[in-house]
């Protein structure tokens, strides 16, 4: 279980720091793109845990990539729809992507997706012996801490950013006579 929140962290952190490094070489412009305030993308961390605990007795690396990619298309279209829903977040937006499922997955990203994931699947049990070293009683310590910072954030980052909408959306209608 412990192996499980360090690589958690750890792809949740890779995560972020792809999707910071994508928009500015996309756009220029340098973007905190997690879902919260901190440096986490959480929807990786995920991603790599249930693949590594569904897959990582999967031999055969094509049949690994086709379901590292059903894997990561389902989280994605999850926590799209989640996030939409319950937020009215969009973290991501593949609408003008052609194939696209209600804007919240692609094709190409599902296929990326599904390479990436075939590959830290198969290429991370090497790294478990580092982490195994890390199984002490500090830092145990730092990841319990490190974990309760990252819900502590994704839980203040939603109710401050609901707030501020809900308090937008109360002055635009209160002042709507003025336009």
């Amino acid at each position: 279980m412990y192996e499980y929140l360090l690589y958690f962290l750890i792809f949740s952190f890779l995560g972020w720091c792809l999707e910071v490094a994508f928009h500015l070489l996309k756009c220029g412009k340098l973007v905190n793109r997690g879902l919260a305030y901190g440096p986490f993308c959480p929807i990786y961390g995920v991603g790599v845990c249930l693949s590594r605990l569904l897959l990582g007795s999967v031999e055969n690396f094509f049949a690994l990539f086709l379901l590292c990619m059903a894997v990561a298309t389902a989280v994605e279209f999850a926590v799209g729809l989640i996030l939409d829903k319950t937020l009215a977040r969009r973290l991501w937006d593949y609408s003008s992507v052609r194939g696209n499922l209600s804007g919240y997955v692609c094709p190409s990203f599902s296929v990326a997706w599904g390479i990436i994931g075939a590959l830290v699947v198969k290429f991370l049990p090497r790294f478990d012996p580092y982490l195994e070293r890390l199984h002490t009683p500090l830092f145990m310590i730092l990841t319990g801490v490190a974990v309760s910072l990252l819900i502590l954030d994704i839980s203040l980052s939603a109710v401050i950013k609901s707030d501020v909408k809900s308090l937008l959306s109360r002055f635009k209608k209160k002042n709507a006579h003025y336009s």
